[in-house]
């Protein structure tokens, strides 16, 4: 059931304070006028009781609409950062699953959308709902497409990136361009120019890399097949750095997401198998782009300068900045060579010097335990 909570509230117009109701939980399945109220832009519209004006009262409330696996929450930009709006969104699904107590809450419910602007959530639930009587399976559709959008507006790296598209290859579907020119729409008539702007250049964005994959020419189904079928008997590092030597694309992050795009499209077109074998292989490819890229052996040259380098340093915090800084110190050779240092300033009799030396080859040695 739907929800509501009290506030202390004062009237923009005449300056006086006045209690109001405004809704928190809006459950659109029991309260269809709710959901009405929301798309009218009425709803916490509240009215002063002392000269009768209206005004809408920006307050955080989640919408639910269980036919449609929706799951909408409204926390105004201006109530905090990210992480803050944030744990008020956890707040709110926390009231509604103790209005709906659910035996086991579904997976929607424990990721939901966040919307800064009352006016664009209203414009999702619009799209999403459809029509009235439109199809349950329509709606689920169109939710996944918004919460997968949603991932996409958090993006701030091209990593981050690819791997969204990569977890949510329908953003790369006509489907999506449609939902976003029709928001866009939606938005612009509401006055919303900005945000339709914002909505119509990600649809470009989507569909300039749905075009790419097109006309690219990923590595084909053949040879990434070889590669996971050798990749899955290797037992040593350096067996997994020779297959990945061999099949140099699968470094790339085009590949990751092509495959992706591969795997989606044997599934709409009913090869199951392939589907799987394509998925298997996305997720080797997401554990190869994970995994720590291995260490470069330093030369004998570059490990003698880096080594001459550190005998300068006069403190330890010095020589700890250093070791940090090069690789080469962080070796067998390098602490060979300090100790050889050490052993020839003990035989000169520069005892001060000799212990120094000696310092630096146990910090050394701890650096190079640290990093294997």
């Amino acid at each position: 059931m739907s929800a509501w909570g009290s506030l202390n509230l004062e009237c923009p117009s005449c300056g006086q304070g006045f209690a109001a109701r405004v809704w928190t939980v809006v459950n659109a399945d029991e309260d269809p006028e709710l959901r009405d109220q929301l798309l009218a832009h009425e709803l916490n519209v509240v009215i002063c009781p002392h000269c009768g004006h209206e005004s809408l009262v920006a307050s955080p409330f989640i919408y639910h609409h269980q036919r449609f696996r929706q799951a909408l929450c409204y926390v105004p930009e201006d109530w905090g950062d990210e992480e803050e709006r944030a744990a008020i969104a956890r707040a709110l699904v926390l009231k509604l699953l103790q209005e709906l107590a659910p035996e086991r809450p579904a997976d929607y419910l424990l990721e939901p959308i966040m919307f800064g602007s009352v006016g664009t959530l209203a414009e999702v639930v619009r799209y999403t709902g459809a029509a009235k009587g439109g199809s349950e399976v329509a709606g689920e559709r169109r939710q996944q497409l918004t919460t997968a959008l949603g991932h996409l507006t958090r993006v701030q790296s091209d990593e981050e990136l690819v791997q969204v598209l990569s977890e949510h290859p329908e953003l790369l579907s006509v489907e999506t361009q449609t939902l976003l020119q029709e928001l866009a729409r939606q938005v612009e008539r509401a006055g919303r120019l900005d945000v339709a702007d914002y909505y119509l250049s990600i649809a470009a964005f989507l569909r300039e890399q749905r075009e790419a994959l097109e006309h690219s020419q990923p590595p084909s189904v053949e040879e990434i097949a070889q590669a996971l079928q050798v990749l899955m008997q290797v037992e040593t590092r350096e067996e997994l750095e020779a297959v990945l030597e061999a099949y140099p694309e699968l470094h790339e992050p085009e590949a990751l997401a092509a495959v992706t795009y591969m795997a989606d499209r044997a599934q709409q077109e009913g090869q199951f198998e392939l589907a799987q074998m394509l998925e298997a292989i996305r997720e080797l490819l997401i554990e190869v782009a994970n995994a720590p890229p291995p260490t470069e052996l330093a030369s004998p040259e570059e490990v003698t300068a880096a080594v001459r380098s550190l005998l300068q340093v006069a403190t330890t915090e010095q020589a700890l900045e250093l070791i940090d800084q090069e690789p080469a110190l962080r070796t067998p050779q390098a602490i060979a060579l300090m100790q050889e240092a050490s052993a020839a300033a003990w035989e000169a009799g520069e005892e001060a010097l000799a212990q120094h030396y000696e310092t630096l080859a146990e910090l050394l040695t701890l650096a190079g335990a640290e990093e294997e």
